[in-house]
């Protein structure tokens, strides 16, 4: 065994780019596998795109609670209603979204299903359409994002929530993750 400086340890690396917590010696691995090791993972190391695409999931979700915020604050400002019923459904929505983010994070097949069918195709389906339909009747696609109704910001989150939605959809796929996924179910499926 090599004699390695604490620097080294606080941060080492392999020749696959498995990063090791601090003070720890990072494994070979045979699978490419790298990152953050969830407790739940029973040990097992996070795969980069499985940590990428965790990261853009929950961006996705931090998005949503943004865009509902400015949309809620536009209303009250202008001394319009605030839509309780709507607010609460999308609570429940959001709030179950960031845990099926968590689960996905620990190797939840269910959760990477979930996600794409969920957040992937319904939910951006509704971030996408709006937009489809606006530009075959003339309308404009920025109207159509809410950009007219309320303004530049709220353009650069919807923006950055459909480019969220559409990365971690990709990378909750890629060969990384299916392996990922195939290591996680155990004796009880999940």
């Amino acid at each position: 065994m090599r004699k390695t400086s604490r620097a080294t340890t606080m941060a080492e690396t392999d020749r696959e780019g498995t990063v090791a917590a601090a003070g720890q010696r990072a494994p070979a691995s045979r699978t490419g596998a790298v990152g953050s090791v969830p407790p739940e993972a029973g040990g097992r190391r996070l795969p980069r795109t499985v940590g990428w695409a965790t990261a853009a999931w929950a961006a996705a979700v931090a998005c949503g609670v943004t865009e509902t915020a400015m949309a809620v604050g536009g209303m009250v400002a202008s001394g319009g209603d605030v839509p309780w019923a709507g607010l609460a459904l999308r609570l429940v929505v959001y709030a179950s979204a960031a845990l099926l983010v968590l689960r996905f994070a620990c190797g939840g097949q269910w959760a990477r299903i979930a996600l794409a069918v969920a957040l992937g195709f319904v939910g951006l389906g509704t971030l996408l359409v709006p937009v489809a339909t606006a530009v075959p009747d003339g309308g404009a696609v920025l109207a159509a994002m809410g950009y007219e109704a309320h303004g530049p910001a709220y353009l650069v989150v919807r923006v950055t929530h459909i480019v969220s939605v559409l990365t971690a959809w990709v990378l909750s796929f890629t060969p990384a993750a299916n392996r990922y996924f195939r290591r996680s179910r155990g004796p009880s499926g999940v």
